[in-house]
């Protein structure tokens, strides 16, 4: 069931990002689905999702150097420190986690983007920063419940922390 929602959730996140990037607004939305399973499952299926997600994106677009394989794991391992630093509490850890997924992933963009040749995101490199961190921040919240909300259905391991260590759900 886990391997079925990791595969649904990332390509379903990957083809929302092809639209959006589409037009000129690449918002990483990718990351958040992999930063929430590496929190919830493991670090590796995270990062997996992240890598998998950005190399069938490079490919669409057809470029040559696959930055994006390498930068969206990186991104979700240091989204991962800013959950450590919260304990998964409600709402701070989604927060946090949003926010530095929409920091790092549009410096990520900028730097493909100044790579590859191509339109910088954007008016302006600023504005789109505290674009990608304030939507960053509101997605991965709204991601973080909808997603908690099917894995207490599911009876799947959920975000944020309950408190009981008797399920065998731990902390990150």
């Amino acid at each position: 069931m886990r391997t079925f929602l990791v595969c649904t959730v990332t390509l379903l996140m990957v083809l929302l990002e092809l639209l959006a990037g589409n037009r000129h607004l690449p918002l990483a939305l990718p990351v958040y689905s992999a930063v929430y399973f590496a929190v919830v499952y493991r670090k590796s299926a995270g990062i997996i999702s992240a890598a998998a997600a950005g190399l069938i994106i490079e490919a669409m677009y057809g470029r040559e150097w696959m930055l994006l394989t390498l930068i969206f794991p990186a991104v979700v391992l240091l989204a991962l420190t800013s959950v450590r630093k919260y304990r998964r509490q409600m709402p701070a850890a989604p927060l946090a986690a949003g926010a530095v997924c929409g920091a790092t992933a549009d410096l990520g963009m900028v730097l493909v983007a100044l790579l590859h040749g191509g339109q910088l995101p954007g008016p302006d490199i600023f504005s789109m920063l505290i674009f990608q961190i304030f939507t960053g921040a509101l997605f991965m919240l709204i991601f973080t419940l909808l997603a908690d909300f099917l894995a207490f259905k599911c009876n799947l391991p959920r975000f944020i922390s309950s408190g009981n260590s008797k399920r065998g759900i731990k902390d990150v």
